[in-house]
């Protein structure tokens, strides 16, 4: 027999009243009290879950870009210390050799051709590595083989993540006769990989010519085919002359250990020049570029490392590529 709601309370009110002291109540639990009766509420409302995702999501918008630009400064100047130990190395192997390295160096009765940048191993802490080297086999040979598989952090922009080694393919010939786009697509070969060779993002100033297209020996800059280059011949001054600067891989891969001269683009694998301008987007493969926003780093002949904006004045930026006015 079910008990009405009153008779509930009046037995409730006998039952706290029972051996007590007069004028005070007694807590009694009742299961009848007891159940579903002002239960806490858990978790949340529909309201309150979607103001916390949007708290969460402008944390990440105010803390990652944060993150990330602090990275990117480190990078920067992380590139900026490279070329500054590259530029000491210049001027240690020129007090020895007296005269700064030859662009690219050819080994004779062969396709080879050794780079500037490993006649500087001796001077940053690589003399192993160079003493590694075989320079009278060629450099596909399997005797430097190893060396061709190391990766040098110096030689390496932090802000490119480019793979650390890329294939210098043979250079493409151009067809002498007209064919329609259906023959040429039959005949038109891949080009073969010549050999694989660690990556480097900072290359020697060939001058304001591309060194592709010109006459290795005619550059106006530092480092040219089989020549080298004295301090005194830069007759602007050391610290208006660049000498080394970047490239990003995604322009043009370069290697700081040398080339096969009948690879593609083979001596600005090793080389760049100044021409429209750092980062221009109608600039030759073979021009300075850089992953940094809005500017390239070069280091100058006298050993000061500089950004060059991309907003930078043509002729200036021309100039500085140049030994002489």
């Amino acid at each position: 027999m079910h008990m009405s709601r009153r008779a509930k309370l009046l037995r409730l009110k006998d039952r706290c009243c029972t051996n007590s002291v007069p004028g005070q109540w007694v807590a009694v639990s009742d299961p009848v009290i007891d159940r579903g009766t002002f239960r806490g509420r858990s978790g949340l409302t529909i309201l309150e879950l979607l103001v916390s995702i949007t708290l969460i999501t402008v944390l990440l918008a105010i803390i990652v870009p944060s993150v990330q630009a602090a990275r990117e400064a480190a990078r920067r100047v992380q590139c900026s210390n490279n070329l500054k130990q590259i530029g000491l190395a210049l001027h240690l192997s020129s007090e020895q050799e007296s005269r700064l390295p030859a662009g690219w160096s050819h080994l004779p009765s062969s396709t080879t051709a050794w780079s500037w940048g490993v006649r500087i191993l001796p001077f940053v802490d690589q003399a192993p590595l160079y003493q590694q080297i075989q320079f009278s086999s060629p450099i596909e040979s399997e005797a430097n083989r190893a060396v061709r598989s190391t990766e040098l952090a110096l030689m390496r922009c932090p802000s490119d993540n480019s793979p650390v080694m890329f294939t210098l393919y043979a250079e493409e010939e151009e067809e002498e006769e007209e064919v329609t786009d259906q023959v040429a697509a039959l005949t038109i070969q891949n080009p073969a990989g010549l050999v694989d060779l660690p990556a480097s993002n900072y290359v020697g100033i060939f001058g304001d010519a591309d060194p592709d297209a010109v006459d290795g020996r005619s550059g106006t800059g530092t480092f040219l085919e089989e020549r080298s280059i004295g301090w005194q011949d830069l007759r602007q001054g050391l610290s208006n002359v660049m000498i080394v600067s970047e490239r990003t891989a995604r322009k043009l891969p370069a290697s700081w250990l040398g080339i096969r001269t009948d690879g593609e683009d083979a001596p600005a694998r090793l080389t760049g020049f100044a021409r429209l301008g750092p980062n221009h987007i109608a600039s030759d493969e073979c021009e300075l570029a850089s992953r940094h926003c809005g500017f390239i780093n070069a280091v100058f002949a006298d050993g000061h490392v500089t950004q060059l904006a991309d907003a930078i004045d043509q002729h200036v930026y021309r100039q500085m590529a140049r030994r002489e006015p």
